[in-house]
């Protein structure tokens, strides 16, 4: 048995002896009823129980329910005062153990995915308007795969160059060259 698991045991026999006790035949009045000591006793239980079994959920909601059973107790003055804020300090010590144990056997919360297409992305894009990576903005516009390459570049047809003109003025005669 865990230590954690031994301790809710021990501090639930702990709170039944104390109940037990207080309900034996004395003349002044018990510090706690007998029917309130039954009904506390079998809340008890029930924490108990599912803390053993590893279900610590059930047994912190059991446990709200002792708390409440306690409450009531204390309001039709079926515990003393002093009684009841020895169950209460128990009540105390066994839930805070009770959170400890729902704390280490819950997994921590996953991070946020990368992958996540909402408007609230802050990433360096430029909304896909950028050149010279096809449109994916500077921040890859939240896209997780690779880019596609860029196009290749395509051959413009050249042309050519005709011969030259004889002239400058198309309507002149040519002109015979010198030889100075």
């Amino acid at each position: 048995m865990s230590t954690f698991r031994y301790r809710i045991t021990a501090v639930g026999a702990g709170i039944l002896l104390i109940a037990a006790s207080l309900t034996g035949c004395a003349p002044t009045p018990p510090a706690l009823q007998a029917q309130a000591a039954e009904q506390l006793r079998a809340g008890v239980l029930a924490v108990t129980t599912a803390a053993a079994a590893g279900d610590y959920a059930g047994a912190q909601t059991a446990l709200g329910s002792v708390q409440a059973d306690l409450l009531g107790a204390a309001a039709a003055e079926e515990v003393t005062s002093a009684r009841s804020a020895e169950i209460q300090a128990a009540i105390n010590l066994v839930g805070a153990d009770l959170a400890a144990a729902i704390a280490a056997v819950t997994p921590p919360p996953a991070p946020p995915s990368d992958d996540d297409d909402s408007e609230e992305d802050e990433g360096n894009g430029n909304n896909g308007n950028g050149k010279g990576n096809n449109g994916n903005g500077n921040g890859n516009g939240g896209n997780t795969s690779t880019p596609a390459p860029p196009p290749e570049p395509t051959e413009e047809p050249t042309t050519e160059p005709t011969e030259p003109p004889a002239s400058e003025n198309p309507g002149a005669e040519p002109t015979p060259e010198s030889d100075d």
